[in-house]
């Protein structure tokens, strides 16, 4: 049985293929719906569950950090130098260098998603380092009197072997995590190979020596940014000096940082995936063994008017029941929630409010989830499984009962056992 707000319904579920986009079958689906109901006059096709808002959603916060990402890189460059040439320079470098990677990762077979935007904004800063070390290199010999042309050739040469060291450093740290094995491989592969194949020292070498050699670099800072300049020109030479006089402190003072960033991870919590709010709330529900599809389509219905109010005032959409498809004594219920910007609570917020409900709820075994990146079931709730095995069943029945009750009444990390005969 399906219902969806509470009514009768039938579902159709479209299930993405491997290697497709999730948002280009959104769009077609969409497309599809919107046809069908232009010719049948009878029924009503709606939309009651999409994957592919919250991808949306994360893509744009990804792309509008990254463009906040090179504006404030931009801004401090131009802050620094006080020269628009030298600004242009690396604002140039910038979206050579990510078009460059993006080429590359296509080349790879990757896809633009959540993973691959992050390492193209931790790149960026990245790629305005190769840059701003050539530049200074070039940029110095300048102001010793050197020309333009011979500045940018000798200038270059200086520091090739520093850029080339830091992507060979780069590539060293970054490769590796693509082939680590599981679950961790699947999640930072992309990650991984994009930072590693980011080309900042071929652009810096290839492209800021000539824009330099052409370009007039002379800086005029403003009375602000040399006065900023020199306060923190300052600030480092003291520091320096007060390292240098007492190295052995200094070093004594490093070794309590880093005892104490240990002694800090070991008292962090420990998750595969962190919670994510994407939109939607999963309701899972088990009856007694054996009660029968009648007994729980009458929980269903409890279930149901529980989430009623949470309708009724706008933060839940649209919500999906199904009752034993594939066992009687199961209810699966998905709430989609309203767009993130229609409500105040985040699906955390949300869940924390409907468990001691559903808790208390007579006859169901009540499992509130969510949906995480990898669509890994319980990478966020965890869980622990018991086998009792023997030859009598009466014995093992009394047995696995005080298990259960025990593990009710004596731990508090575990919560609602539950009894499985097979």
């Amino acid at each position: 049985m399906l219902t969806t707000s509470c009514v009768l319904t039938v579902s159709v579920g479209v299930v993405r293929q491997a290697g497709s986009n999730t948002i280009e079958i959104s769009d077609g689906v969409k497309a599809a719906i919107e046809r069908l109901n232009n010719r049948l006059t009878d029924i009503h096709l709606e939309v009651i569950s999409d994957d592919a808002l919250f991808i949306r959603g994360s893509v744009r916060e990804v792309v509008t950090t990254l463009g906040l990402a090179i504006l404030v890189v931009i801004a401090t460059i131009r802050v620094f130098t006080g020269s628009m040439s030298l600004t242009l320079i690396p604002a140039i470098a910038i979206p050579v260098s990510l078009l460059g990677t993006l080429a590359v990762s296509w080349m790879l077979g990757f896809s633009i998603n959540i993973l691959t935007l992050l390492a193209l904004v931790l790149a960026t800063g990245l790629i305005v380092d190769d840059a701003i070390v050539v530049l200074e290199s070039v940029q110095r010999l300048r102001r010793q009197g050197v020309g333009a042309s011979a500045a940018s050739v000798v200038g270059t040469h200086r520091v090739f072997f520093a850029v080339i060291a830091t992507t060979a450093v780069l590539v060293a740290v970054f490769i590796p995590i693509a082939f680590l094995p599981g679950t961790a491989g699947r999640l930072f592969r992309e990650f991984g190979l994009v930072l590693a194949v980011a080309i900042s020292s071929f652009v810096a070498l290839s492209l800021v020596p000539p824009t330099m050699a052409r370009l007039n670099s002379e800086s005029r800072n403003s009375k602000l940014g040399l006065a900023l300049g020199h306060a923190l020109a300052n600030l480092y030479n003291r520091s320096l000096h007060w390292v240098l006089r007492w190295p052995w402190l200094t070093f004594a003072v490093c070794v309590a940082i880093a005892g104490g960033a240990g002694t800090l991870y070991t008292q962090l919590d420990r998750e595969l995936l962190p919670k994510e709010d994407r939109g939607f709330i999963g309701i899972f529900s088990r009856g007694p063994e054996g009660v029968g599809l009648s007994y729980v389509e009458r929980q269903a219905d409890r279930m149901e008017n529980i989430l009623v109010p949470l309708i009724e005032n706008g933060e839940i959409s649209s919500l999906y029941t199904v009752v034993g498809r594939w066992d009687p004594n199961i209810v699966f219920m998905k709430a989609q929630l309203a767009p993130w910007n229609e409500r105040t609570r985040n699906q955390q917020a949300i869940s924390a409010e409907l468990s001691p409900l559903f808790r208390e709820l007579p006859g169901m075994n009540v499992n509130i989830f969510g949906g995480n990146s990898l669509n890994i079931r319980g990478a966020s709730n965890g869980g622990l499984s018991v086998a009792l095995l023997g030859t009598d069943y009466d014995s093992l029945f009394e047995a696995a009962r005080a298990l259960a009750d025990a593990i009710r009444d004596d731990l508090d990390s575990v919560s609602r056992p539950r009894l499985n005969y097979e």
